[in-house]
C-alpha cells in the first residue's frame, strides 16, 4: 500500500472518530437540555465544540475528496 492510500484511510478513521464523537455528545447536550442541573453556558460549550468538530470533519472529507480526485487524474 502506498504512501498516499494509507493517508486516506487513515483520514477516514478520523472521520469515522469524528461522526462517533458528534452523535455521543449531541446525545448529551440533549439530555442536559432536559436536566435543570446544568445551565444554558455548559450546553452553548457543548455546541461550540459539536460546531468545531463538524467544521474539521467537513475540511477532512474535502482533503479525501481532493486526494482522490487528484489519484484518479494521475498527479
Amino acid at each position: 500500500m502506498d504512501k498516499e492510500t494509507k493517508l486516506i484511510i487513515e483520514k477516514v478513521h478520523e472521520i469515522q472518530d469524528m461522526s462517533i464523537t458528534i452523535a455521543v455528545v449531541s446525545r448529551l447536550i440533549d439530555e442536559m437540555s432536559r436536566n435543570d442541573h446544568f445551565s444554558q453556558y455548559h450546553v452553548f460549550g457543548l455546541n461550540g465544540a459539536i460546531k468545531l468538530i463538524s467544521d474539521y470533519q467537513s475540511k477532512t472529507i474535502e482533503f479525501v475528496e481532493e486526494r482522490l480526485r487528484d489519484s484518479e487524474t494521475g498527479r
